[in-house]
């Protein structure tokens, strides 16, 4: 057998002949000359040998000791060596393996994975031969070459690894990078989200700080922005991510080709949206579940924002995104502030959120929501979207994913994923069900007659505990047949469907079959309580509907699919459907009143998941009796308005769906006024009714923003309320115009308008109305210049909503009382204010509230002299202004950061805030901030050595209109400073500088300057 050489470069240098060392090469002049001619891989010249190693000997030494070392050479590696009187090189085709040779051929064919597992260390590390710069030179270039190569292919491994969310693999990819070039920043930001995505938040955190460490000491720079942003993401993140799936009621069997097929579409950045498409009953909803499931176990990292299934049945088919954008809000569990659109604020929160959401049942909603999906995915760059849908929604970013029915062949019986799936659920609904031979031909025909349909396969299998396989088979081609001819207008792919819905009414007992139609009249899922006031359907009923798999039931509330919902409505007894309606309305117009009699804050708290879930009853039950209202005036409609009217405005405002209420009320009044009940001629209980929405419609929109109108058609609301003694109306519009004076900064016309309030107040004596009063009273003296008033009246507001325990105010005005203490210099019962404030924030999930308290916190530790306690404050106001996206505040927040920078002469620290605000504020439009940014450039320049164009820019702010006192004092106090510094020579120059420079330029520049001096300034 031949012999072998194997010859290993990459880090540390070996030979093995035949896997054992080779003990010939004494020296490292005859190691390194075998390396050169191994790599060389062609003969070389004598005299090109002797320059490379030989060059500090004679040329008759030189020649000697290269004839010397060939010959040490020649006693183990004689059969590798071709070796002539002029030259000397390798046998060729000899059986020599060379790591660094293998890594090149790899490379090339872009196999990294293989090629990068050669590569331990720089071509030879720690190899250095004396006296000869020759090789020296070639072994650096080599070394570099191959370094660089190992560099570009490790960063292709990360990218793929990346891609396939292979996140183990690509962390020893990126750590095997950074062994190599520890320099790139990129790298070691890709590092901490591998390392976030394996699970190891701390680690990740720590690596952060070993990198500032790393960059400081070795390099004196400060990291990137983007890397402490990084580091700020991961501190904010959970470990795992938020998973909201609803457990799975059953096994899931099949599909598993298109769970990995998903999957993969998912892994790829380009796809953002993916419909699983297909007729009701297909198993989209599943599939999407089960796709999400086995991404939370097999790639967990993918979403660090978590997975959220989202169910749209119930949700309204509206003109707006409004319903839909709510409902996202409320599912997924993002604040809602209620200033913006809520379309404006799911985009504004999700906008650096990683995140898979399954959008479930679609199909109703895409004509009016195809354009915010659209933007969704436009301004949320990492989101993904799972639509389950009956049609396709026709956007840019979408694939379709179609589905079709179960596979019905297999190479045994029953074991096709039909035939499975089939036996599965005949189980659920008798556990002792085996199949017999004679029952395998029925079920593989059921199946086929189904097409495999999942929804269909098990109508069927729960029928197993009334008939046999053989007569479920026989009654569902039966049925078959009868719907081609009365029912051609049904869709060809739904007849199957249909075919089993009948068979599945048919066995159902003839008493619950009307309770089951009834049930649609619900518009998503329902409880007991619920369906037994409505259509008298008692347990038992449902027990049977379950077991029929007819609808389905989980914690404690019931489902119908939508489509065996379309199927059961068509049952619903002619002429009763008016009837039903009415019912659903009775009852949820005292489900809410009830809930809502008492203003006591606990007990409306207890009641408040209830409310919130029965929503899409509640709306429902609002359009159908304002519906009745105006068709036929019936008593019991009045009865249902004035039932729901207040409580659902309560409803809406303690959930801040301003936006909704808007719609709501506005839509009711929209309707009553194209009855003429707005006419003067009109009677006055219905022009009483429309005044009474008016002010809650217009309340929505003041809180808004929305001022157009508000105040006309409140004032022209106004005196029907007072002539009808609708007192807590009354009281609702003269807060309207109250709010809004104040808003509009119009505080001349409050006093008038503060003494209908009070007067109403104490007319009808109930301590909300004194609280909303009293902060109103406070909100005015303050603006007047009395804060010891200000504080009494907030005082007051404090007591009357204390009075019934209104947690939900008491916050909010405790933030107030905070405001009025510090302006009075009495710091100490401030702060107490503002801990009193989070907590009851704290307890109704006030983030705004929260975030107002600790920026106020944060201000008192400031002027204690406790920096710590200080940063620590802002830190979490900031996490909590940026959860509601309160662009406006996050500006001072910002601001804040960069004075505590300056403070300690943290010059990078300083602008990375400073850059943040700046850009914020331009946005936002806050001119006025923008110049208390520019207002620190000077300090910057000057402490940069650009003494000309501190003192340019420090003239050109000095001189600005817009300047006001405070900041023209920071601009004088540093001005102040460097005066002495200042030559003649160095002013005049700066002066022909400040006449050329513009506000605009100047803060342009900034933006486009001050990350790059954050990135060299230590």
């Amino acid at each position: 057998m031949a012999d072998r050489l194997e010859v290993r470069l990459f880090g540390s240098v070996s030979f093995l002949l035949n896997d054992r060392p080779v003990k010939s090469i004494p020296t490292r002049a005859a190691q390194a000359l075998l390396i050169y001619l191994l790599i060389q891989g062609t003969a070389v010249e004598r005299e090109r040998l002797i320059d490379m190693f030989f060059q500090a000997s004679t040329p008759k030494q030189a020649a000697a000791n290269l004839r010397s070392t060939l010959s040490r050479l020649r006693k183990e590696l004689a059969p590798f060596l071709q070796i002539s009187k002029s030259s000397v090189g390798i046998v060729p085709n000899a059986n020599i393996w060379i790591d660094a040779d293998h890594f090149d051929g790899m490379v090339a064919a872009g196999d990294f994975d293989h090629a990068l597992s050669l590569y331990q260390g720089d071509f030879l590390a720690g190899f250095f031969l004396r006296d000869a710069p020759e090789f020296e030179n070639w072994a650096l270039v080599e070394r570099e070459r191959l370094r660089l190569q190992a560099i570009e292919g490790l960063r292709t491994l990360v990218a793929e690894h990346q891609q396939k969310h292979a996140y183990w693999a690509g962390l020893q990819a990126v750590n095997q990078l950074l062994g190599i070039e520890p320099y790139l920043e990129e790298m070691h930001r890709t590092k901490m989200m591998m390392l976030m995505r394996t699970g190891q938040r701390a680690r990740a955190l720590q690596h952060y700080q070993t990198v500032v460490d790393l960059f400081a000491e070795e390099l004196g720079l400060a990291v990137a922005p983007q890397t402490t942003a990084l580091y700020e993401r991961i501190n904010n993140l959970t470990t795992p991510p938020p998973y909201q799936l609803p457990a799975p009621s059953d096994q899931f069997i099949g599909r598993k080709a298109e769970v990995a097929a998903i999957t993969r579409l998912l892994a790829d950045p380009s796809r953002r949206l993916i419909t699983l498409f297909g007729i009701g009953g297909i198993g989209k909803t599943r599939l999407a579940l089960e796709t999400a499931r086995n991404i939370v176990q097999e790639k967990p990292g993918m979403f660090l924002d978590g997975i959220f299934f989202v169910s749209l049945i119930g949700v309204a088919a509206a003109e707006t995104a409004v319903p839909l954008a709510m409902h996202l809000m409320q599912t997924i569990g993002l604040p809602l502030s209620g200033r913006q659109s809520p379309a404006d604020e799911v985009v504004a929160a999700l906008r650096d959120r990683e995140m898979l959401i399954i959008l479930d049942n679609f199909e109703h909603l895409v004509a009016a929501n195809g354009a915010f999906v659209a933007r969704l995915l436009a301004e949320a760059p990492q989101i993904k979207l799972i639509a389950t849908s009956r049609e396709r929604l026709n956007l840019v970013e979408e694939t379709v994913f179609d589905l079709s029915g179960l596979p019905l062949d297999a190479p045994e019986p029953l074991t096709s994923d039909a035939a499975r799936l089939f036996v599965a659920h005949a189980q659920k609904s008798q556990f002792t069900f085996t199949p017999k031979a004679a029952d395998q031909p029925a079920i593989a025909h059921m199946c086929r007659l189904l097409e495999g349909i999942p929804l269909g396969i098990e109508l069927a299998a729960g029928s197993v505990r009334y008939a046999s396989c053989a007569d479920i088979a026989r009654q569902v081609e039966h049925n078959l047949g009868a719907l081609v001819s009365p029912l051609q207008n049904v869709p060809e792919r739904h007849r199957s469907l249909r075919a089993m819905f009948l068979y599945s009414w048919e066995l159902l007992p003839p008493a619950v079959r009307p309770i089951f139609a009834n049930l649609t009249i619900f518009p998503a899922a329902f409880d007991a309580k619920a369906a037994l006031a409505v259509v008298g359907a008692k347990q038992k009923q449902l027990n049977t509907l379950v077991d029929h798999a007819l609808v389905r039931v989980e914690n404690g509330r019931y489902t119908i699919h939508p489509l065996l919902k379309t199927f059961a409505a068509e049952q619903i007894e002619a002429g009763t459907e008016h009837q039903l309606a009415n019912h659903h309305c009775d009852y949820f117009a005292q489900f809410i009143a009830g809930r809502s009699r008492t203003y006591h804050r606990p007990t409306y708290l207890k009641d408040l998941p209830a409310l919130v879930a029965a929503y899409d009853d509640l709306t429902a039950a609002w359009y159908w009796a304002v519906g009745q209202l105006v068709a036929a005036e019936s008593e019991p409609a009045w009865e249902w308005v004035a039932a729901m009217r207040r409580p659902l405005t309560r409803l809406h405002y303690q959930r801040n769906w301003f936006h909704a209420a808007r719609t709501l009320f506005g839509d009711a009044r929209q309707r009553l006024e194209a009855a003429g009940w707005h006419d003067a001629d009109a009677p006055m209980k219905q022009r009483l009714l429309h005044a009474q929405l008016t002010v809650a419609e217009c309340n929505s929109a003041r809180i808004l923003g929305d001022y157009e109108g508000v105040v006309q058609r409140t004032e022209k609301a106004i005196p029907l309320l007072r002539e009808n003694v609708a007192l807590d109306d009354l009281f609702d519009g003269y807060n309207v115009l109250a709010g809004t004076s104040m808003q509009q900064g119009r505080f001349d016309e409050l006093p008038l308008l503060l003494d209908e309030l009070e007067a109403i107040a104490f007319e009808v004596h109930k301590p909300v109305l004194f609280g909303v009063l009293y902060v109103l009273h406070s909100y005015y003296t303050d603006f007047m210049g009395d804060p010891e008033s200000a504080l009494g009246y907030a005082q007051q507001a404090l007591a009357a909503f204390a009075e019934i325990e209104d947690t939900f105010y008491e916050a909010i005005v405790l933030s107030g009382i905070s405001q009025r203490l510090f302006t009075l210099e009495r710091p100490e019962e401030a702060a107490e204010a503002l801990r009193r404030s989070y907590e009851l924030a704290e307890l109704n999930d006030l983030t705004l509230t929260k975030a107002f308290a600790q920026k106020g916190l944060a201000f008192y530790h400031q002027n204690k002299g406790e920096p710590a306690l200080a940063e620590q404050a802002l830190t979490l106001s900031r996490q909590l202004f940026i959860e509601v996206n309160d662009q406006r505040n996050l500006v001072e927040i910002d601001h804040s950061f960069a004075m505590i920078a300056r403070e300690r002469q943290q010059w990078a620290e300083m602008v990375r805030f400073l850059v943040a605000g700046l850009q914020r504020a331009q946005v936002q439009q806050m001119d006025q901030h923008v110049l208390n940014v520019l207002i620190y450039l000077p300090q910057l320049q000057w402490e940069r050595g650009e003494y000309e164009q501190a003192l340019a820019l420090a003239s050109f702010l000095s001189a600005h209109e817009a300047l006001d006192e405070k900041q023209r004092a920071v601009l004088d106090g540093w001005m102040a400073e460097v005066e002495e510094q200042v030559t003649a020579v160095t002013r005049r120059q700066a002066e022909k500088m400040a006449a050329q420079l513009t506000l605009e330029a100047v803060a342009t520049t900034f933006l486009r300057e001050g990350l790059r001096w954050f990135a060299t300034d230590s």
